[in-house]
């Protein structure tokens, strides 16, 4: 994944899913060239073309050149799939005398059809031009939040953990999740429901248990992330001054060939 798309503040979301880059608004690591990584995309957005045109990696994007004629970039990862937990409590299915409980679990990606639904549709209730973890999870959770009778249609207290259904109601809930969280241009690769016992039913009454294995999961995300930037920045410290020397020793020539002396 590309490093420079990752934020270290937590206060600001932690894992950064897609960027949008403008002129006149391009990160200082990214003004000169966008290096795309394995499963990088960038989408080059022109007004004449809203859907974009791709460019994946791995490759270098030359950023001034891609953003001419207003043109604007959508950095994503293709295959970078992030996991979300989301808790339903003390569910009614209709006819049934016991509630259920648990968590649906989501490994949601971009959607490869038309990712510039990002830009269309999610990032213009944002503040900013990127798309937080955090932004996407309160986003697919508000989708979420009227379907829950179709998300759990078919499962009960008695039927719950009933191996044999367990492929079915997995498959439902995930295509469901597909249809609500599509025209956000994110998608629904699998999705897997948790049912609660007793202690765990309590734990997620709380949403403070849950906000704990959130963050628990950011910070080792970020925690990787961080080693990883720390990498390229001494890579690109040593390109920078390898270009440095060689500039110098193109400069030592010159003045020798002007001299007629050899080095």
């Amino acid at each position: 994944m590309l490093i420079k798309l990752w934020n270290e503040d937590e206060e600001d979301g932690g894992l950064v899913i897609a960027r949008l880059i403008k002129r006149g608004d391009v990160p200082r690591g990214l003004r000169r060239k966008i290096s795309l990584e394995s499963g990088d995309e960038a989408l080059i957005i022109a007004p004449s073309n809203e859907d974009g045109r791709p460019m994946t990696g791995p490759d270098d994007l030359k950023t001034k050149e891609a953003l001419r004629g207003r043109s604007q970039i959508l950095l994503y990862n293709r295959r970078e799939v992030s996991e979300f937990e989301f808790p339903f409590n003390d569910h009614l299915p209709p006819g049934e005398m016991d509630p259920i409980s648990g968590s649906l679990r989501l490994g949601v990606r971009i959607l490869d059809e038309r990712p510039a639904l990002i830009k269309e549709r999610l990032l213009p209730s944002l503040s900013g031009n990127k798309v937080t973890y955090l932004d996407a999870q309160e986003h697919i959770r508000v989708r979420l939040e009227s379907r829950w009778e179709q998300l759990l249609q078919g499962s009960n207290a008695s039927n719950r953990r009933d191996p044999e259904r367990r492929k079915e109601a997995w498959g439902r809930a995930r295509d469901v999740a597909r249809e609500a969280i599509e025209p956000l241009g994110l998608f629904a690769a699998d999705a897997e429901l948790v049912w609660a016992d007793t202690g765990v039913e309590e734990s997620l009454k709380d949403p403070r248990e849950v906000s704990r294995r959130q963050r628990e999961k950011l910070a080792e995300m970020r925690k990787e992330e961080r080693n990883k930037r720390r990498l390229s920045d001494s890579i690109e410290r040593m390109e920078y001054e390898l270009e440095r020397e060689k500039a110098r020793m193109e400069n030592l020539r010159a003045m020798a060939e002007i001299y007629g002396l050899e080095i």
